[in-house]
């Protein structure tokens, strides 16, 4: 303890860790003085402050908006592969309370319902690989030659018509904000395939990671849940599969002895041809009755901010030249109002609120004088604010996204 490069400093629930430099290190003071990881739940307010400089960078950037991030011309974004794999968990052993997902053929209609390609291609960009064993394909014991289940809503209509669900059922689906990239529109893509086949979902989301994982170790995640593993940075199967699938284990909602017996002979062996075939045979045993569904590894998405130059201070024109122009009208329309009431200072000359004042005289005997200082304020504030609407979307990155958000929800 205490011989990182970084010491710890402060840290704030649901705001910010802060860490300072640790001067001491043993390789060497960093360069970096002082780390800020803050807490900002809203995507679209992340990627604001990464283009008005509050962040310097942010992670996972959901993929529709990463145009806009490389446009804004102050960040770019990198992507690469993660040792992480989502997959919507199913609670085959009833553990969180019984329903009809002990059914093997409901978690097979279930894989066959949903169209995971689809989602990749056009929720995930693209940035994401299939995977038919909930296995990270970068990780050691990882099984090629198995599968995925095809997309045949068809057939996952037959099979719940089997389980004695021909007219459908409901179930829960558990999601939560973290580490899965555009979650909200993944679950709603899973939803509209399940409903397609008469699987009704209600959606049960967790806005804080802690108490979604407590929720999961505690066995009060019933129905789906639409998880994430990223293995803690270790290469090797038995990083996800053992905690998932061992009776007993924090996260095991789908057991049986067969698969306890091949997942601890895994950790009895080293010799590598042999683990291989061991959890060759955990995927297929696995896969099989269908423990979970819809799984994939995703790429990360890291948007940097540029940094000015040295000596060169952050680029202001854009953003003042916008405000300018909504201040000049909110001034225009201020002092014509105080000046409408008898308010404020009057001018000895005229001015836009004089005229409209001088206006308020002829209202019952020459209305039709007072109408042209009224009709000159509207058309001259219209105006301005026309022309300020115009600056902006050619300027202001942030109009760009807020577009992008009101899609999005």
């Amino acid at each position: 303890m205490g011989t990182g490069p970084f010491r710890f400093v402060e840290w704030r629930k649901g705001e910010a860790t802060v860490l300072e430099a640790n001067e001491k290190y043993w390789k060497g003071a960093p360069a970096i003085k002082r780390l800020t990881f803050r807490v900002i739940p809203e995507t679209a307010t992340q990627i604001a402050e990464l283009l008005s400089g509050g962040v310097d960078i942010i992670r996972a950037v959901p993929p529709d908006r990463i145009p806009a991030i490389e446009r804004s011309g102050v960040a770019r974004v990198t992507a690469t592969k993660i040792l992480r794999v989502v997959y919507l968990q199913l609670d085959g052993d009833g553990r969180a309370g019984k329903t009809p997902l002990t059914d093997v053929r409901v978690r097979r209609a279930i894989n066959h319902a949903i169209n995971v390609d689809e989602i990749m291609a056009k929720v995930l960009g693209g940035k994401a690989v299939r995977t038919a064993t909930g296995n990270n394909p970068m990780v050691f014991g990882h099984d090629d030659a198995i599968k995925p289940y095809a997309y045949d809503p068809a057939r996952a209509r037959k099979l719940l018509a089997e389980a004695g669900f021909p007219n459908g059922l409901e179930l829960t689906l558990n999601t939560y904000t973290g580490s899965i990239v555009a979650v909200d529109q993944v679950a709603q893509a899973i939803q509209g395939y399940l409903a397609e086949v008469g699987v009704r979902t209600r959606v049960r989301h967790f806005a804080d990671v802690g108490q979604y994982l407590a929720a999961f170790r505690g066995s009060k995640l019933d129905g789906m849940t639409l998880a994430s593993w990223g293995y803690n940075s270790v290469f090797d199967s038995d990083a996800i599969y053992y905690i998932h699938f061992v009776k007993g284990q924090p996260y095991a909602y789908n057991t049986s002895p067969e698969m306890d017996a091949l997942l601890e002979e895994g950790r009895a062996t080293v010799d590598p041809k042999k683990r291989r075939e061991i959890y060759a045979k955990f995927q297929r045993l696995s896969s099989a009755p269908t423990r979970s569904a819809a799984t994939s590894s995703p790429a990360s998405s890291t948007a940097p901010g540029c940094p000015s130059p040295p000596g060169r201070p952050p680029n202001l024109v854009n953003t003042i030249i916008v405000m300018a122009s909504l201040e000049v009208a909110r001034m225009i329309i201020l002092e014509s109002f105080l000046s409408f009431l008898g308010l404020g200072i009057q001018p000895p000359t005229p001015s836009w609120g004089g005229m409209l004042g001088e206006g308020r005289v002829y209202m019952l005997t020459h209305w039709w004088l007072a109408a042209f200082p009224g009709a000159a304020i509207f058309v001259t504030t219209l105006g301005i604010n026309l022309f300020g609407d115009g600056l902006r979307d050619v300027l202001d990155p942030y109009r760009v996204l807020s577009q992008a958000s009101s899609v999005e929800h």
